[in-house]
């Protein structure tokens, strides 16, 4: 794999996980199409609503509308996360306090 491929894949996996646990989009309008987020946090099936952390949802409708096609883009949209915006690549990631900028091979991946 390259380096490229692991560093995508880190950041969408840190942008999944942001966005599971920080607040942002009303709950109601992430579930305006009659869908069902299923949250398995605790190893059971819960629904989005009965969670009792706060949650950001993104539909594909909206996903498209604001051209959400990157990492990078994600930190824009999701509260609590940040990150370098400026150029192609971000060079750190920080979610509530708690951030990384080593995303090289080799690097510790806690």
């Amino acid at each position: 794999m390259t380096m490229k491929t692991n560093a995508t894949r880190l950041y969408l996996l840190a942008g999944c996980s942001a966005a599971a646990m920080l607040g942002g989009m009303p709950i109601g309008a992430a579930l305006a199409q009659d869908d069902e987020i299923l949250v398995t946090a605790q190893k059971r099936a819960e629904s989005i609503q009965d969670v009792p952390i706060a949650m950001t949802a993104f539909s594909g409708e909206f996903t498209r509308d604001v051209n959400l096609d990157d990492v990078k883009d994600l930190v824009t949209f999701t509260p609590g996360v940040t990150g370098n915006t400026f150029d192609s690549f971000i060079d750190y990631i920080n979610v509530r306090g708690i951030s990384t900028n080593d995303f090289g091979v080799g690097g510790d991946p806690s």
